[in-house]
């Protein structure tokens, strides 16, 4: 196994996953190693980082595939903008 790094995310954020894309959010669920009231820290390597960065990649891009206009929902946006930081 690698070297572990973290990712935060705040716990609306999180919420807005669980709510929205619960799929993704049991995967991410595995990797919590801390929470409090603000926000929920994720143990990763470089490996799981890559996966699931290329987990959120594949949900934006099936969503603006699923419109005519080939444009993201506002969810999906809003999942890149929590992404991306």
């Amino acid at each position: 196994m690698g070297e572990t790094g973290y990712i935060y995310f705040e716990i609306k954020e999180m919420e807005f996953i669980k709510n929205t894309y619960p799929k993704l959010f049991r995967y991410l669920k595995q990797f919590i190693s801390n929470e409090n009231d603000e926000e929920i820290e994720l143990e990763l390597t470089e490996e799981q980082l890559q996966e699931i960065h290329m987990k959120m990649f594949d949900i934006i891009s099936e969503d603006a595939g699923a419109h005519k206009d080939g444009n993201p929902s506002m969810n999906a946006i809003k999942l890149e903008k929590i992404w991306i930081g």
